[in-house]
């Protein structure tokens, strides 16, 4: 038998083997590993049933196939992304209180607090774990050091929020603050991964970081206008009832008058927001407000098209995808929401 024939099966070397998985349902299957029987294990695959875009898997992929990385690491290291991204989910839900996950309920409400807790946690620990399967050296330290300070930065980003609602209702600067930690994070993180696994050197990583930094801004700008204009059967306003920053709120503050930001400030400092979000939301998103936030979501991403000019070759054709797929978004919320101020219009888009 030729080596040609051996590869194929050959004759009377039974089946031939079966062709590999494409990259992506390989890192959904080694997600799925991580759930073991009872009801951690169910819990598990309840809350990744639910589906999503694996957004960060995917742009982990697409920059590793562009870096030549090993098909078997690039896998490895986008599950790794994915599986941290989901232990926030999980946790952020029961933080926020929010029963709904992709239009079934969150971990916390089917399965219990405790439960969600837990597997918040078993998420974390496998996201770590996971790493072990990549070859021993820098690259894998540097990987897991990126995956433990991000990880680090996501927790301090979620109690940033809860200091900033305590504080009153957050101005510009702490929605920009808390979308630092609690957004930008899990945005670079896939590609300054790869990078750091393919050996870049610090200038491109910064780079990278930089474009990638400006698309998590204008991400987490365009889900607060979003969440005042929302699509399908979500009713409007759940930041306002969750009292957590949102960049059209504090645009809407920063317009008031004295009269409105005294009523804006009583609601929210004495808990009232829940029965009042959909007043406000109708009438933030009436005004000129949400316009204002697509205007700074458009400077971000004109930023972030500036900062890319500089980063490295494979991390471009990840982020001008990216960047177009927001570009959509706050075209799409635009014509929702009316144009911007004078003087204030969106850039970049």
């Amino acid at each position: 038998m030729t080596p040609r024939d051996a590869r194929r099966g050959g004759a009377g070397s039974g089946p031939p083997d079966r062709p590999p998985a494409p990259p992506l349902a390989r890192v959904e299957a080694l997600m799925r590993q991580a759930a073991g029987p009872g009801t951690l294990g169910e819990a598990l695959r309840h809350h990744l049933g639910a589906g999503g875009k694996r957004l960060r898997a995917r742009l982990a992929l697409r920059a590793a196939a562009d870096a030549g990385l090993d098909r078997d690491a690039a896998v490895v290291w986008a599950a790794a992304c994915e599986l941290l991204h989901n232990a926030t989910l999980v946790h952020d839900d029961l933080c926020d209180r929010d029963p709904q996950r992709r239009g079934r309920l969150a971990v916390w409400a089917r399965f219990g607090e405790t439960a969600a807790v837990c597997l918040g946690d078993l998420l974390l620990t496998e996201a770590v774990a996971v790493l072990d399967r990549l070859p021993a050296g820098a690259g894998r330290d540097a990987a897991r050091g990126l995956l433990t300070g991000t990880a680090r930065a996501l927790a301090e980003g979620q109690v940033r929020e809860v200091d900033a609602a305590a504080a009153g209702v957050p101005d510009a600067a702490a929605c920009t603050a808390v979308a630092e930690g609690k957004t930008v994070p899990l945005v670079t993180l896939p590609v300054d991964g790869v990078l750091a696994l393919a050996g870049a050197d610090a200038p491109a990583r910064q780079a990278a970081r930089a474009a990638f930094a400006h698309l998590g801004h204008a991400y987490q700008i365009l889900d607060d206008v979003q969440d005042l204009v929302p699509e399908g059967a979500r009713p409007a306003g759940q930041d306002l009832r969750r009292r957590v920053p949102n960049a059209a709120l504090a645009a809407f503050r920063e317009r008031a008058g004295s009269l409105d930001c005294a009523r804006l400030d009583r609601d929210w400092r004495d808990g009232r927001m829940a029965e009042r979000a959909d007043a406000w939301a109708a009438r933030i998103a009436a005004s000129p407000a949400p316009a204002d936030a697509l205007a700074r979501a458009g400077e971000r991403i004109a930023a972030a098209r500036a900062a890319a000019a500089e980063a490295p070759p494979a991390a471009r054709p990840g982020f001008a995808e990216l960047a177009g797929t927001l570009s959509g978004w706050l075209a799409r919320l635009e014509a929702a929401t009316g144009p911007a101020a004078p003087g204030r219009r969106a850039a970049g888009a």
